[in-house]
């Protein structure tokens, strides 16, 4: 069996559109939801996406089941092995892809990466390239960050494994709601390493602004416009979406 799970506290912008992107490539999707970060810092503010709306666009595409699993967990870590824990339990060892709300996989591109991982070899975990959105569609910027996206479960947790480099995943982590990236920061892991200003920065950021990482340890220094190659793929999956054509995203329209 082949599923996908989610470990979710936010994401209503994307998550939809995320679940169509792969429900193609597996036999089940699980979310495993907590209504309080289950990483870094316990926020002062309340989540901007309640657990209804979250429901909602998780049902809006999906044609496979969906799987709603609400808990808490101390950190990120055990909320994730929660999940691959759960899931190897009701499902046997599965092919399970790993996903965040705000990752759309390329048309064919999850059904590939998973099909990869169970054919190349014993390799337990495999890593992702991704491609980086910063503040639109139009502009991204360049991460050697690849974390780990399908996980084979057949396999001895240990070794880990690359996906080859033409599969790519689409991450707009940082083309969110002005609203959302606030909260997000009261939050997040590297909240005590944040940059001073870092805020101000991102609301007035305009097309060219260099030094963009919000953390000390930054691995990106400017955007570069989408290339033709990558932005025929966001027209294939993402053309319907609000945030499409937009040059700079400040808030979700209509709201």
């Amino acid at each position: 069996m082949r599923v996908a799970y989610y470990a979710l506290h936010y994401g209503k912008e994307y998550l939809a559109w995320s679940i169509r992107s792969i429900q193609d490539a597996v036999d089940e999707i699980y979310i495993y939801y907590t209504p309080v970060p289950s990483y870094g810092f316990k926020s002062p503010y309340p989540c901007p996406d309640t657990r209804e709306e979250l429901q909602a666009e998780a049902r809006r595409f999906s044609v496979k089941p969906v799987h709603w699993i609400e808990g808490r967990w101390v950190n990120e870590h055990q909320h994730r092995d929660a999940a691959l824990s759960d899931i190897r339990k009701k499902r046997g060892p599965c092919q399970v892809l790993v996903v965040d709300a705000d990752e759309i996989w390329p048309e064919g591109h999850a059904a590939k990466a998973i099909d990869h991982a169970a054919n190349s070899n014993n390799a337990y975990a495999w890593m992702a390239n991704f491609w980086n959105f910063w503040r639109s569609f139009d502009h991204m910027v360049l991460d050697a960050f690849a974390p780990i996206r399908v996980v084979d479960q057949r396999h001895r947790p240990g070794s880990t494994s690359r996906l080859p480099d033409d599969l790519k995943v689409l991450h707009f982590g940082y083309a969110q709601c002005e609203n959302l990236m606030g909260y997000k920061w009261t939050c997040h892991g590297h909240q005590a390493e944040l940059r001073p200003g870092w805020r101000e920065r991102f609301v007035n950021w305009k097309p060219g602004d260099r030094d963009l990482h919000p953390v000390v340890n930054n691995l990106w220094d400017t955007t570069h416009p989408t290339l033709p190659e990558i932005r025929s793929e966001i027209d294939k999956v993402m053309a319907d979406h609000p945030y499409y054509g937009i040059d700079v995203i400040r808030s979700i329209p209509g709201t």
